[in-house]
């Protein structure tokens, strides 16, 4: 621990600035991960019910599930059923209905590549901030003890290194977030045109 400690202090500000949120990073992106795996676990258990009434056509009863199983696809189906059978812009709408939904859904993972952008800059700063007190060191004495030297040079490659390797699985994870959510975007959709059919394919019958 006392070496974590030394190692921090060496660092200086930026070092406990990128500490501190890529701490904050990793909380937001492990509950948002949390947070898409209970809604794909609702997805799943809605699927279940659902997969069967569409085949036989009886979609009446499924707005309902929405409460029972917390989803976007259920949504979407919800959004399809309460629709007009008449409206003719039925697709513009549901369009708009999924817009809405992704923007939201996304502004939720946008913190983190905020995070992920700002960690390297954190970086840079102590970079900046080592060089400065190089160079101060240079100036002010005559002969200049190579250990003050050192310990610039190291607070500014070892910021520097730190902002990068913060960064880069905060990155990586907002991907993964990032393209679950828009495969759960294209089911949500998909399920929201079999409700509508279904539920045209039974009014005609």
């Amino acid at each position: 621990m006392a070496a974590v400690i030394d190692l921090m202090e060496t660092g200086g500000g930026a070092l406990w600035a990128i500490a501190a949120l890529s701490f904050v990073g990793w909380y937001i992106m492990l509950d948002r991960w949390l947070e898409q795996q209970h809604a794909r676990l609702n997805t799943r258990r809605w699927a279940r019910i659902v997969e069967p009434r569409l085949a036989a056509g009886d979609v009446a009863d499924l707005p309902a599930l929405q409460r029972e199983w917390p989803c976007i696809e259920a949504s979407a189906v919800a959004f399809s059923l309460a629709t007009r059978q008449d409206a003719p812009d039925f697709g513009e709408h549901l369009r708009r209905f999924m817009r809405g939904a992704a923007t939201r859904a996304r502004r939720r993972l946008a913190s983190i590549a905020v995070i992920a952008a700002v960690l390297p800059l954190l970086g840079l700063l102590g970079t900046v901030t080592g060089m400065v007190q190089t160079f101060t060191v240079l100036a002010d004495v005559s002969h200049p003890d190579p250990r003050l030297l050192a310990d610039g040079i190291t607070q500014a490659l070892l910021t520097t290194e730190a902002g990068l390797l913060a960064a880069l699985p905060l990155l990586l994870g907002h991907a993964v977030l990032r393209s679950s959510l828009r495969r759960a975007l294209d089911r949500a959709q998909l399920y929201a045109h079999r409700a509508r059919h279904a539920r045209d394919h039974q009014k005609a019958a």
